[in-house]
């Protein structure tokens, strides 16, 4: 949790770093930058509101595939290594 909060914490300051570079609150108000997330935010308004299709996003998604992950017989390999150490042993 506390992760979390300093990645929000941390991205929030960048933000006002980033207002702070262009002048402070109100410079920005007049320039491409404001004008620019705006429109990165109405995008994303009409993407998720579905009057903007994306396929692969809100338009066909992907379904989540359960990943299987497959485990090591390890009492298998657990005897070959004692195997192999008794021959090796044996040999010395």
């Amino acid at each position: 949790m506390e992760a979390l909060t300093d990645q929000i914490e941390s991205a929030a300051v960048n933000y006002l770093d980033t207002i702070e570079e262009l002048g402070g609150p109100l410079k920005p108000s007049s320039t491409w930058w404001k004008r620019s997330k705006l429109q990165h935010k109405r995008v994303q308004l009409d993407v998720e509101s579905g009057q903007r299709e994306i396929v692969g996003v809100n338009v066909h998604p992907e379904e989540d595939e359960a990943l299987s992950i497959e485990k090591p017989a390890y009492e298998v390999l657990e005897q070959e290594q004692i195997a192999r150490l008794k021959t090796q042993r044996s040999e010395e």
